[in-house]
Formats: C-alpha cells, sequence, structure tokens
C-alpha cells in the first residue's frame, strides 16, 4: 500500500486495548475489506503484508484472538489451512456449535444493555461468530 492507501487504511482501524477493530466494509463471514484500485481486499491480510511483507503461496493469515474483523499485527499469524481448522476445533469453534444457556444470556445481555456494542463485540465477547451472534438475537440459533 502507497501512503495515501495507508493513511485511508488506518482511518478505518479503531484501536482497542486488545484488539483493532476494522469498522470499514466487512464480507459475510466478518473479515475487513479494504478496496484498492478497484478492487476488494481483506483487511487483516493488508496489515499484514504491511508488517511482514509478503504472504507465502498456500498460507493463510490466522487470527489468534479469533475476531475475524481484528486487524491487530500481533493477533495475526501465517499457518495452512488445516492449522486454521484444528485450532477452530481446538476452541469449539464448528459450525454446528450449540450455544449453552449461558452464551445465549450473556449475548441477550449484551445486546439489549444500556452500553451499545455491535454484533462483533458481542461475538468475541462470547466466542462466537457474529452470525451466530444474530441468530440469537433474532431467537434462531
Amino acid at each position: 500500500m502507497d501512503q495515501q492507501q495507508l493513511t485511508r487504511f488506518f482511518k478505518k482501524v479503531r484501536k482497542t486495548d486488545s484488539c483493532w477493530i476494522w469498522t470499514g466494509a466487512l464480507s459475510d463471514c466478518d473479515y475487513g475489506l479494504f478496496g484498492i484500485k478497484g478492487q476488494m481486499l481483506y483487511s487483516h491480510r493488508l496489515m499484514w503484508e504491511h508488517h511482514h511483507g509478503p504472504i507465502p503461496e498456500g498460507l493463510f493469515v490466522c487470527h489468534d484472538c479469533d475476531n475475524p474483523s481484528c486487524v491487530n499485527p500481533e493477533h495475526l499469524k501465517l499457518g495452512t489451512h488445516q492449522d486454521n481448522m484444528d485450532d477452530m476445533k481446538r476452541k469449539g469453534r464448528g459450525a454446528k456449535t450449540t450455544l449453552s444457556p449461558e452464551i445465549v444470556e450473556k449475548i441477550l445481555d449484551m445486546s439489549n444493555g444500556v452500553r451499545y456494542y455491535n454484533l462483533s463485540e458481542i461475538a468475541k465477547a462470547c466466542g462466537v461468530s457474529r452470525r451466530k451472534v444474530e441468530a440469537t438475537i433474532r431467537n434462531r440459533p
């Protein structure tokens, strides 16, 4: 990215004590998207390349924090698809996971509370996907 693109990129990053949350466009799976020369690219991959250089062929940029909208370079690591799937399984993040009553209650409390939490923040706090949060709020877990 050139300096103008970097400036535009970082205007879409909200740094917290832990994650750097992408506030721009998101993919269906909550990964940040950033447009360069008419092409939408994943923001976490751009951040990796900005800090570490090119991504070797066959490797993915994975999130240690399990927050797909995070672009904090400290939370990003390279891995294979299998590494990523093993990490997901180890953390109980399979597509068919059923939420415990405690997690459902936490999601609903955070979505109805006095303080506003966006879906990505709720998802991170509860260790689930943003889609799972949306489905729970709509009463369709």
